[in-house]
């Protein structure tokens, strides 16, 4: 395998802080049909698909909707989140449980496979066209254009900048105070991208998410899910083409 995408999940929430879905048996719905969907559209690609969750669900509980022939390309990772800090938040929870999940992949493929992340109850719609090969020393995501802001739904890189540069900075997320992970990860990518250590490279299109928000509650359908005006899809390679040039 060329690499993974990796999804968080937490069925029974580990806090309640700025979170608005909170029934088990819903979220647990919601997480198979995530799976299921990412490991239909996996099929026939150099990925397969790494689950991390995080309150004690079973991978027979999660991957019960994933069509049989298609399971043994799903990694399934339990994490313990007694060591986190909770009382900082879901984002620091969820930091702590990528970096177990990434720490179990480089143990299986080393540390220069591509690693997508992606919130374990959103899919994508246009998967197959940004899933792919990440890079050395490429981080892909989606930032604010003074990098102090990144959309952590869906961010690539390979294990080895994830363990060193995205999460390096995990323990300074705490929600209460409002420094969020999206504004951790931004930082530690934007500093190492000014130190030339990486790449920011965007997607060749916007992710198009279908799901719904935990934190907010807000149900994705048709792709318009920026708390921004939408960019078309010129615009979004225009911003690729001018990132690329602005790296090098």
């Amino acid at each position: 395998m060329t690499g993974t995408v990796l999804l968080t999940a937490t069925v029974r929430p580990n806090t309640t802080m700025y979170l608005v879905q909170h029934d088990p048996e819903a979220r647990l719905d919601q997480y198979r049909h995530a799976i299921s969907t990412w490991a239909t559209q996996l099929e026939g690609t150099s990925f397969d698909l790494t689950v991390v969750e995080t309150s004690g669900a079973t991978a027979t509980e999660l991957l019960s909707a994933v069509d049989p022939r298609l399971r043994h390309r799903i990694r399934t990772v339990q994490f313990d989140p007694s060591g986190s800090d909770a009382s900082r938040g879901k984002g620091r929870l969820e930091a702590d449980a990528i970096a177990c999940g990434i720490a179990v992949v480089e143990q299986d493929s080393g540390p220069d496979q591509s690693i997508y992340k992606s919130t374990g109850r959103l899919v994508l719609r246009n998967a197959r066209r940004l899933v792919h090969p990440i890079p050395l020393d490429t981080v892909r995501v989606r930032m604010t254009l003074d990098r102090s802001f990144a959309d952590t739904r869906f961010v690539g890189a390979r294990a080895h900048a994830w363990r060193t540069i995205l999460l390096a900075d995990a323990a300074a997320v705490d929600e209460e105070a409002g420094i969020y992970f999206e504004h951790v990860l931004a930082g530690a990518v934007a500093r190492s991208a000014a130190l030339q250590q990486i790449r920011i490279e965007r997607f060749p299109e916007r992710p198009h998410f279908v799901g719904q928000s935990g934190s907010t509650g807000r149900r994705y359908r048709r792709g318009f899910t920026s708390a921004v005006p939408a960019l078309s899809l010129l615009t979004e390679r225009g911003l690729a083409r001018l990132a690329s040039r602005k790296q090098t």
